[in-house]
């Protein structure tokens, strides 16, 4: 049975670590800061000698990352995660599987743009139990992706105001700017490319 363990970490916003013994997954998550913005971070695959030696590591490099975020004058706030194992005897598809099955029950996903990407994701995202908002500049689309999703539909622009856990813009590219990034309140940006 995986388990998700929460840790009070002075100066973070948030930081996890969660096992799962099935698929030998053992991982931490590090949010540092999202004042400028949703956390911005990748993946560290290594074999750290013990799991304190892959919590500093992972708490130095989402720290890193405000930093790399406020330098480039990017609007976006820091995050990092580590998978404890070293990826040419421990990676497989199963433990990859895993590090991306955090449960989706409970969260609301706003989707821009429900077309071909946007409208399979929000499929999928219904049937892992989230809650959906959608927008598309169609808007008998948008309507038919919320019949079958359950999801509200809301007027184009609206999107970015919305409440939302996370952001998935799946319409048009450069909607994320100056203007409407401010108006995001999802601590996550969910982008396809």
């Amino acid at each position: 049975m995986s388990t998700v363990t929460s840790r009070n970490v002075p100066g973070y916003e948030r930081v996890v670590s969660y096992k799962d013994p099935a698929s030998g997954l053992h991982a931490i998550i590090a949010i540092h800061d999202t004042t400028l913005g949703p956390a911005l971070g990748g993946c560290r695959m290594f074999p750290y000698a013990d799991e304190e030696q892959a919590l500093q590591d992972v708490l130095r490099l989402s720290r890193g990352m405000t930093y790399k975020s406020t330098m480039a004058e990017l609007p976006f706030g820091s995050g990092k995660s580590v998978i404890i194992g070293d990826p040419r005897k421990h990676k497989s598809e199963e433990l990859l599987k895993a590090f991306g099955q955090d449960s989706l029950e409970g969260l609301t996903v706003a989707v821009q743009g429900v077309g071909n990407v946007g409208g399979y994701l929000a499929d999928t995202l219904s049937l892992a139990g989230a809650r959906l908002i959608v927008t598309d500049i169609n808007n008998s689309v948008a309507h038919e992706v919320a019949a079958r999703t359950f999801a509200r539909v809301v007027a184009p622009d609206e999107i970015f105001n919305v409440g939302a856990d996370v952001f998935a813009p799946c319409a048009m590219g450069a909607v994320l700017n100056d203007n409407t990034i401010p108006r995001l309140t999802a601590g996550i940006v969910l982008s396809f490319s």
